[in-house]
Parts: C-alpha cells; sequence; structure tokens
C-alpha cells in the first residue's frame, strides 16, 4: 500500500500535536545562504532542482503565493537545495530544518478510524468472524447490558472499578481505538467481498455509525465508514493483538464466567 494523498480525505481526524509541531517548523524556516538566480534550466540540473522532490506551497491572507521546490535530501546530508519558483533564487537550507517536508500524511492524522468516548454511546454491535456481542449502556443509570451469545451481564458504567466493570470499559476501548496500518487511497474494492468486521455504533442522539472491515487478505482489511471507503487500511493484529478485541472479549468472559461460580458457590454455602 502507499501512504501518498492527492486530495483532501474524509474522515480523517487530525493529529493536533503533529501538525503544530509541522507548522512550528514552517514558521521558523530560515534559508541558510542563497547560491544563484537562475539562468538557464541546466542551473536547476546542477542543483537537481529539475525534477525536485518535494513541493511548498504557502498562501498568505492577503492572496499572496509562495511555492518552494526542493531537490531530495537525507538526515545526513549537510544541505538541501531549493529554488523559489516566482523569483528563480535558488538556495540551500539544512535538512534538519525541512525534515517536515518527509513527514508522511498519516503522520498528520489520527491512528484511529472512529473514536466516540463510551460516554456518547447508547448501543455498540460487535461483529468480529463468528464472534458477536453487544454493549447497551444506559447513562443516566449507569448500567450496562453485555449479551454475548445468549448471556446478558449488568453491569455498572462507571464509580466502584471492580475488575468487571475496568474490563468492560477496557473491552470498549479495543473497539473505539481501533487503529489502522497505513494507507492505500486508490485501492481497488471488491464489492463483492463481505464485511467480515462490522462495529455498529447507536449514539446517544439517536445517530449511527458502521465502522466495517472487508478482508483483503489473511492479514489486511480495507475500512469503511457508513458504507464509504476510508483509505485506510487495517492490520488483522489490531483485532487479535494483546490489545485487540478478541484478546479483550475473552478476558471478559473469562471474568464473567469466574464471577458466576463465586455467586453459586457462595449461594450454596
Amino acid at each position: 500500500s502507499s501512504d501518498l494523498m492527492y486530495a483532501p480525505l474524509k474522515n480523517a481526524p487530525l493529529n493536533g500535536a503533529n501538525v503544530n509541531s509541522m507548522l512550528t517548523s514552517v514558521t521558523r524556516l530560515e534559508v541558510d545562504s542563497f547560491v544563484k538566480m537562475t539562468e538557464s534550466p541546466q542551473d536547476l540540473i546542477d542543483y537537481h532542482l529539475d525534477e525536485p522532490a518535494y513541493q511548498f506551497t504557502v498562501k498568505t491572507d492577503s492572496g499572496n503565493t509562495m511555492t518552494i521546490d526542493f531537490a531530495d535530501f537525507e538526515q545526513k546530508d549537510s544541505t538541501v537545495y531549493l529554488v523559489y519558483e516566482e523569483s528563480g533564487q535558488i538556495a540551500a537550507m539544512s535538512p534538519g530544518s525541512v525534515s517536515f517536508l518527509q513527514t508522511s500524511a498519516s503522520e498528520l492524522m489520527t491512528d484511529k478510524i472512529f473514536s466516540p468516548d463510551i460516554s456518547e454511546v447508547s448501543v455498540l454491535d460487535v461483529t468480529v468472524d463468528d464472534l458477536h456481542f453487544s454493549m447497551n449502556m444506559n447513562h443516566e443509570e449507569n448500567k450496562a447490558f453485555f449479551q454475548s451469545d445468549n448471556t446478558v451481564s449488568e453491569i455498572e458504567i462507571s464509580g466502584n472499578t471492580d475488575e468487571i466493570q475496568k474490563m468492560f470499559n477496557q473491552l470498549y476501548l479495543t473497539v473505539s481505538n481501533l487503529t489502522y496500518d497505513s494507507l492505500d487511497v486508490d485501492a481497488e474494492i471488491d464489492e463483492t467481498v463481505e464485511p467480515s468486521v462490522i462495529f455498529h455504533y447507536t449514539l446517544t442522539d439517536g445517530t449511527e455509525t458502521e465502522l466495517t472491515l472487508v478482508p483483503v487478505d489473511d492479514t489486511f482489511y480495507q475500512a469503511f465508514l457508513n458504507g464509504e471507503y476510508t483509505g485506510k487500511i487495517v492490520r488483522r493484529r489490531a483485532l487479535s493483538g494483546s490489545a485487540g478485541v478478541l484478546t479483550y472479549h475473552e478476558k471478559m468472559i473469562d471474568l464473567l464466567e469466574m464471577n458466576s461460580e463465586k455467586i453459586s458457590t457462595s449461594e450454596t454455602e
């Protein structure tokens, strides 16, 4: 998959810290030295600017535009060359000051696909392969119903934080914090393949959002929000790894079974 974007991506919440860091770098840009004015195409060839690796365009509130082309560079290089398109001036900078040019698109976005807080959700229905469970939250009464297979357990959502309550919240987080691995915005979509993973959220305001994962192979899934491809690719380990929903569902079931055994044991005593 490729981590390239050629147009704005929908459903792509930004990583505020990384964006701010990049903007700070932009405001601190300083040219180390001016090399020469471009007088012929050979000048651009000499400084590897005939086919620039990066292009950086800034528009000001007053409507002025400045476009700078950069030659390819590595962080260990002593200098990176650039040319101002508007003036033809060729200049040099230190690679460290323009390292933000090598930031990937995915680094500027959060790595989560749809991540509402539990307080914003009234029902979460989860399907992963053959597994199905639901979490039904009544926030006013601080009660939740966890249903897996045909077993329903009533759990407090917050407050006392006993083990079951903690596990319930952690299980919710494994779903809402589902992360994607990479971007592949131009991937082909096979509409004949059914999603094998469905996270269906009903929010407390009544709106519904469905995150579905369509398998590409045994390792990767394409992520869709409300039926629209997000351009994001999810790895299987996000579901099955140590912090994955499958792992935490198993922990939840084990904990509930242990608790019911304790209750039945105390009832017979």
